[in-house]
C-alpha cells in the first residue's frame, strides 16, 4: 500500500486482507483495509489504513468505483472521498458528569496549493476534512468545536486547525450541543506537511488524556 501511485509505501498487504474500495485512479485503487488477514511481513498494513494499491495485487471489485483521469505528478484531485466511520464511547465529560458515545464519519478530503492571496509555507499542502458528528446518547455532547480534531503528522506532532485557512476555503464546523441522537456537520482545514501520513485525530476532552479508547484516529494519506 502506498501514499500515492507509485509512491512512498505506507504498509505491506497480505493475502486475503479485505478492503474497500473508495476510488480509482488509472490502474490504482484508493482502499481502506477493513480486515487483516494472518501476518505476512512485520511492515503490515492495518485496520483503517487508507493508501492505494495497484490493481494486479487486488481482485476485482463487485461494485463501480468512483474513478478520475490520471493527474500530472504535482496536481491531487479536487476531493478525494474517504467515507470513513468509527465510535467512541462512552466517554465521561468529568466536568459536567455526563456521558455519551459518538460517531465520527471522515467523509471525504480536499488537498490544496491555496487560494488567491492564501497559500501555504514552503514544503506544506493545505487539507480541508469533511466530516460528519453524531452524538449515540444517553446524554448531551456539550460544546462540540474544530478544537477536538487535530492533524498528526509522521512525525508525532499534533496541528491544530487555522482560522485564516477556514476562512480562505469557506469553511468550518459550528460550536454546538448535541441532544442524543443530534449531528452536525462541517469542515476544518489544515496546514500539513506536503509528504509523509497524516491523520486526523479526534480527541474530546484533551485534558482528560488521549489514552487508548480515549480517541480517534483516521488515516487520510
Amino acid at each position: 500500500m502506498r501514499e500515492t501511485p507509485n509512491g512512498n509505501v505506507i504498509g505491506q498487504v497480505c493475502p486475503d486482507d479485505i478492503f474497500t474500495f473508495l476510488h480509482q485512479q488509472g490502474e490504482w485503487y484508493t482502499v481502506r483495509v477493513d480486515q487483516i488477514t494472518g501476518d505476512c511481513s512485520a511492515s503490515r498494513v492495518q485496520p483503517s489504513n487508507v493508501g492505494w494499491i495497484h490493481q494486479s495485487l487486488l481482485s476485482a471489485p463487485v461494485a463501480a468505483v468512483p474513478t478520475t483521469t490520471p493527474l500530472p505528478p504535482t496536481a491531487t484531485p479536487d476531493f478525494i472521498p474517504i467515507n470513513q466511520t468509527q465510535r467512541l464511547g462512552p466517554i465521561r465529560n468529568t466536568e459536567r458528569e455526563e456521558g455519551y458515545s459518538t460517531e465520527i464519519t471522515l467523509q471525504r478530503v480536499k488537498w490544496s496549493q491555496g487560494v488567491d492571496y492564501n497559500t501555504p509555507k514552503s514544503g506544506y499542502v493545505y487539507v480541508i476534512v469533511y466530516l460528519r458528528i453524531t452524538n449515540l446518547g444517553p446524554e448531551p455532547m456539550r460544546s462540540v468545536y474544530r478544537s477536538d480534531f487535530e492533524v498528526m503528522d509522521a512525525n508525532g506532532a499534533l496541528l491544530g486547525f487555522d482560522t485564516g485557512n477556514a476562512l480562505a476555503f469557506d469553511c468550518g464546523l459550528d460550536l454546538v450541543d448535541l441532544i442524543p441522537g443530534g449531528s452536525v456537520e462541517g469542515c476544518i482545514a489544515y496546514e500539513v506537511p506536503e509528504s509523509g501520513q497524516v491523520s486526523l485525530i479526534f480527541a474530546p476532552y484533551q485534558y482528560d488524556s488521549m489514552s487508548p479508547g480515549r480517541y480517534l484516529s483516521f488515516p487520510m494519506r
